[in-house]
């Protein structure tokens, strides 16, 4: 489906459209809203006095997994299938952390220095490339980088935690299932060649 951008919006045809697709597809649709106000139900539901890391990881993690889904939504019945997959990837890879978390509280401490490390690797990279940005801004990174190392001893008890993979999370909760589609999603978010691949094998059955 070919989609004109006008005036820096999408084509507004594009409303009839999905007006018309949502009729096609009345059973779908009634569904997939019934899963939304679900979502919506559970969200309302999601309170917690004093919260802990996992509570507040959960709940955050939880909020995500319902925009995502409302965002794949929304890009499908625009016909925008590749970059739906992109949000379906994402959702996944939520649903696989928060379930690991679930499984057993103290993962949350793999998430947790997986976040700080990330934090620490951009705060270094800004400090070794300290020319492209002000004075100010570098001492304030050099000052964040040094709590966080200080962050990451501490949370590791004096050792450093072994990252741990999506794929080792799956196999943790014996969910390879979800493992094999959370791969192969992963080819939209690089547009891997596979990807390219598939296109044209499809292209030629339906030729």
């Amino acid at each position: 489906m070919q989609i004109e951008i006008k005036n820096g919006s999408l084509d507004l045809n594009m409303n009839l459209v999905i007006d018309n697709y949502r009729k096609e597809n009345e059973v779908l649709f009634n569904f997939i809203m019934e899963v939304d106000n679900y979502l919506f139900n559970l969200e309302r539901e999601l309170k917690k006095t004093n919260p802990k890391d996992i509570d507040a990881y959960i709940i955050a993690s939880f909020v995500q997994i319902h925009t995502s889904y409302q965002s794949l939504i929304i890009l499908l019945e625009r016909g925008l299938y590749d970059d739906s997959q992109i949000i379906l990837r994402s959702l996944f890879e939520k649903i696989i952390k928060c379930l690991f978390v679930i499984d057993d509280g103290t993962n949350i401490n793999y998430l947790k220095q997986e976040t700080n490390k990330n934090q620490k690797n951009l705060l270094e990279f800004i400090i070794k490339n300290k020319e492209l940005f002000n004075e100010s801004f570098v001492n304030d990174c050099s000052e964040k980088a040094k709590e966080l190392k200080k962050i990451i001893i501490k949370n590791s008890k004096g050792k450093a935690l072994k990252k741990i993979t999506i794929m080792e999370m799956c196999q943790k909760l014996r969910k390879n299932e979800m493992y094999f589609i959370y791969k192969f999603l992963c080819s939209y978010t690089h547009n891997d060649l596979s990807i390219v691949a598939n296109k044209i094998i499809f292209q030629i059955i339906i030729l």
